[in-house]
């Protein structure tokens, strides 16, 4: 048997044991950290560990189980461009927050963004799933199947144009930013 196979007939509480990270029953959840970090290059960023994050983060966390994307930048990017195309968490912070990760898959690993955000248009995402014990102790394959939708033998016009709206929307959320910092400081050194 093959590790994704053997991986489909594991239950979703086995998984969790191989990530970094434990998923909380919604109904027995301990008052969260008030921060969280990740690293880049080395060094700890620590951010407020906002309300919306809480409620978002054990689907999310579930979502690297479902896909079998990585915990590491490069998962979180896939994740993130899964997670957009199969139904995003709905709060408008946390759509911005997640933004920049697609900037940062455009421009790194760019087929490996598509592949993802194609796997997104192919699925459900599991934000309006309760975890309970019921899904924790159901096998990844059944996980799997309630998370499929019909798959589509190729990229259609409105994957590609979808996908297209994404980039363009967190280049924008990214970059203006940065684009207004430089003009305000190109006006004030001119003043």
């Amino acid at each position: 048997m093959g590790l994704a196979k053997h991986r489909e007939t594991m239950t979703i509480a086995d998984l969790v044991a191989d990530y970094p990270f434990d998923i909380e029953l919604s109904t027995t959840a301990e008052t969260p950290a008030k921060w969280w970090h990740f690293e880049v290059l080395g060094i700890k960023v620590y951010c407020y560990n906002f309300r919306w994050r809480q409620q978002a983060i054990a689907h999310h966390d579930l979502h690297h189980i479902v896909t079998g994307y990585p915990c590491t930048l490069a998962g979180e990017v896939q994740v993130a461009a899964w997670e957009f195309a199969a139904g995003r968490y709905p709060n408008l912070c946390a759509n911005l927050f997640c933004l920049p990760l697609i900037t940062c898959g455009i421009i790194a690993m760019p087929v490996r963004l598509w592949t993802a955000f194609r796997r997104g248009r192919q699925s459900h995402s599991l934000f309006s799933t309760a975890i309970t014990p019921t899904l924790l102790n159901s096998k990844l394959s059944d996980v799997l199947v309630r998370t499929r939708r019909r798959v589509a033998p190729s990229p259609r016009r409105h994957d590609i144009a979808a996908f297209c709206g994404l980039v363009s929307l967190s280049l924008l959320t990214t970059l203006l930013p940065v684009l207004l910092l430089a003009l305000a400081v190109r006006q004030v050194a001119s003043a």
